[in-house]
């Protein structure tokens, strides 16, 4: 995800990274050390009682926490009250056992269109498709 903060350059872009404790050796530590001080792009928090991985699998409709997830919303998009607003856009690295659809698995390329496209940059044909499919 740093990658497409670093790629696009825009004064309204946002993010937020929570890490949770998903695998042994998870810690607010341990998550501050992942990220640079060259690459603090985003605000960050820890998680440590996996309340907002809970919270975003009810909304996307997953069967566990909701990690390693990529979520791109719109202007103006606010959380309000206990249940997580559906982002505009989603992909993930989740395993079978979540319960995501495996065509929004994680491709660096289309996450960062989808969010220059959220930017209202212009962008070219979606990655993925041939140039003949983009004129359809």
């Amino acid at each position: 995800m740093l990658d497409v903060f670093a790629k696009v350059k825009s004064p309204n872009l946002q993010g937020l990274i929570v890490w949770l404790p998903m695998v042994p050796g998870d810690s607010a530590l341990a998550a501050a050390d992942l990220v640079s001080a060259e690459k603090r792009l985003a605000m960050q928090a820890w998680d440590s009682r996996r309340s907002i991985g809970v919270a975003l699998a009810k909304t996307l409709h997953l069967r566990r926490p909701a990690w390693d997830v990529y979520l791109v919303y719109g202007p103006g998009v606010e959380w309000v009250g206990e249940t997580a607003p559906m982002p505009s856009f989603w992909m993930h690295q989740l395993g079978k056992r979540a319960g995501a659809d495996p065509a929004l698995r994680l491709v660096p390329a289309k996450l960062e269109y989808e969010v220059r496209k959220q930017m209202g940059e212009q962008i070219g044909p979606e990655p993925g498709t041939k140039p003949e499919e983009a004129c359809l």
